[in-house]
């Protein structure tokens, strides 16, 4: 290097923290991805309970339930959008359901996807010879109603917001502690 130069160093005790700080936020993100886990089960809990609308904004095809009686598809009991959960960890979070047709109702299903059932009723009173059955499961087509993702995997784009909203709110609180 030609002319002059000099070299400047980080002696400050404050700046040092504040960058280990920093550093530390971004290794362990569990506090932030928790609140982005809150975020997309409240979001995808609407899509059920609300908006009957998938990610990109689709309406869902209303279930043959909803056709005959009315209501909200996928919200007669309300257990699916109520037991959506997440769990955050240091670098990620996961956001599901237990419920066990969760999902098979985000994806959909073929009649028959899951194999058949078969078996022999017994004798009743209205029947009174026991019947051979053989039924599909599913018993017809389930269409994919998806509340948590959109077909190819992504979160809606105002979800996109509320992360970016969190993401700045979380780090630029760490930055504003050392100031």
């Amino acid at each position: 290097m030609a002319g002059i130069s000099f070299t400047a160093t980080l002696d400050d005790a404050a700046p040092r923290a504040a960058l280990a700080r920093m550093g530390e936020a971004m290794t362990d993100m569990t506090e932030l991805m928790d609140r982005i886990g809150a975020a997309l089960v409240a979001s995808g809990g609407e899509r059920i309970i609300s908006t009957n609308t998938d990610p990109d904004g689709h309406a869902w095809e209303p279930s043959n339930r909803v056709k005959e009686r009315g209501g909200k598809t996928l919200n007669l009991s309300g257990r699916l959008a109520y037991t959506l959960i997440h769990q955050a960890a240091a670098d990620h979070v996961v956001v599901g359901s237990n419920v066990p047709y969760a999902a098979v109702m985000h994806e959909g299903a073929e009649q028959g996807a899951f194999g058949f059932l078969s078996g022999r009723t017994k004798p009743s009173e209205k029947r009174p010879r026991s019947q051979d059955y053989f039924t599909p499961l599913p018993w017809g087509d389930i269409p994919a109603r998806r509340y948590l993702v959109g077909v190819g995997g992504d979160i809606s784009e105002a979800d996109k917001a509320v992360i970016g909203d969190l993401v700045e709110v979380h780090f630029g609180a760490i930055a504003e502690a050392f100031q």
